[in-house]
Order: structure tokens, then C-alpha cells, then sequence
């Protein structure tokens, strides 16, 4: 029997700070500046649809060569049967080794 497998990734941002602080009252807008930290991870995952099993990738960089060493895990497992996959808005395609 075939299985589908669903495939997304997300990216999971933080920018900035919050701080709490005491402004004299005559100051009506006080600006502070924070340092610019920028801290990020990304997410690649696969869900067979019939079965739930999840195979992910976390990852810090967001790129074409974390993307493909993504597809190449998923690749593996889906091989062990013909299941296909599918990516976002394409349609459903058997999966091949890159």
C-alpha cells in the first residue's frame, strides 16, 4: 500500500527585547536601545499522513544545501516502501534520490 507524506518548514524568529525601567516624569518618550540580537532556528518535517511518523531536520541556516539534506533523510525512509510525497502546492510525485 502507498503512503503520502506531508512536507513543510518553518522559521522561528526573535528580534529585540523587552526591559521594564523607571522614566523620571519629565521625560514624556524615552528611547533605549538594545543590543541587535536576532536569535533564529528553521524547521524542516515530513508527516506520513496514514501513520503520523515525523521525520525532521533542525537546523540554524535556512538554505538550499539544509533543504536538500532534508529530502535526502526523508528519501531514505520512504524508500524502505513506494510511498510519494508531497511538498506544499505541488502535486503528488513519487520520491526519487536527488
Amino acid at each position: 500500500m502507498n503512503e503520502i507524506w506531508s512536507l513543510d518548514e518553518c522559521h522561528i524568529q526573535q528580534h529585540g527585547s523587552r526591559c521594564t525601567m523607571w522614566v523620571p516624569p519629565e521625560e514624556e518618550d524615552p528611547v533605549v536601545l538594545h543590543a541587535p540580537t536576532k536569535k533564529n532556528i528553521s524547521f524542516f518535517g515530513s508527516v506520513n499522513v496514514s501513520s503520523g511518523k515525523l521525520i525532521n531536520l533542525m537546523t540554524p541556516v535556512f538554505n538550499a544545501d539544509t533543504f536538500k539534506q532534508f529530502l535526502k533523510m526523508l528519501v531514505k525512509e520512504v524508500n524502505k516502501k513506494k510511498d510519494y510525497c508531497y511538498s506544499g502546492q505541488c502535486q503528488i510525485s513519487s520520491c526519487s534520490a536527488a
